[in-house]
């Protein structure tokens, strides 16, 4: 578990975002995402007495897909999970502490993302999923019927500035398909992060007028393997392989 820390000015942003990049108030933590992994999943619905205590185990029907993440998202009610760039949506009830079975589980028909989704994140104001496509490029809004609708795509060469900031090595080259995203309520935007990048990038919910993703005024991204947002001592590296949002922080 890494420390919290204040993000800084903004790198390399334009020189009329600097005033506006002095205003950002998120915080960077970096933090142990429970994942589903050989057909069981580490979820919430339950008091925990430690941090990072196991809740529940969930056994599902779908056969693993090897060590690749899923898409898990919650309104309130239910569990959504789909596989790896998957086109199924699939739905069950909160599980009970301990083991057990997935309990009221439906498949719900993907529609409208020809590349499947990646990730998903509910916005409980539009009652409807802010979805990734498997091409790592194309944002949806899916309701929980499956229908996805894109709201835009993301342009690499204008809309992610430094591509990832890879270095190579551990660092992928460039910006993978995997990518994770978060809605933020409290003003309507999304972070997204391809899978190890070094840089979370901060969308708005609507498109230019091109139909690509428009970088938010005076907080487009958040580096974390910055000063003092750097997380190798604490950790070992500094990239992002899942994110959240929680208030004002930004967990990763």
């Amino acid at each position: 578990m890494c420390t919290i820390r204040r993000p800084g000015e903004l790198q390399d942003a334009p020189a009329n975002r600097e005033k506006d990049a002095k205003l950002m108030n998120r915080y960077l933590r970096r933090v142990l995402f429970g994942g589903l992994v050989l057909c069981q999943a580490a979820v919430g619905g339950a008091q925990s007495t430690n941090p990072g205590d196991l809740i529940a185990q969930i056994i599902i029907p779908e056969a693993a897909n090897g060590f690749f993440g899923k898409a898990i998202g919650y309104d309130g009610q239910y569990l959504y999970y789909a596989e790896f760039a998957g086109s199924v949506l699939h739905r069950i009830n909160v599980p009970p502490p301990g083991v057990s079975n997935a309990a009221g589980h439906i498949d719900i028909l993907i529609q409208g993302a020809p590349s499947g989704i990646m990730a998903i994140s509910y916005d409980a104001g539009r009652d409807a999923f802010w979805a990734i496509g498997g091409d790592g490029l194309s944002m949806y809004l899916m309701q929980k019927t499956g229908e996805a609708t894109l709201r835009f795509t993301i342009d690499p060469t204008t809309d992610r500035p430094s591509n990832c900031r890879p270095r190579g090595g551990f660092y992928t080259e460039n910006c993978p398909s995997e990518s994770k995203i978060n809605y933020d309520a409290t003003d309507d935007t999304i972070w997204y992060a391809p899978d190890t990048s070094e840089r979370i990038y901060h969308y708005r919910t609507v498109p230019d007028a091109l139909g690509t993703a428009q970088l938010v005024d005076g907080t487009p991204w958040v580096d974390v393997d910055v000063t003092p947002n750097d997380m190798s001592i604490e950790c070992g590296y500094s990239i992002v392989s899942g994110i959240a949002v929680g208030g004002s922080y930004l967990f990763v």
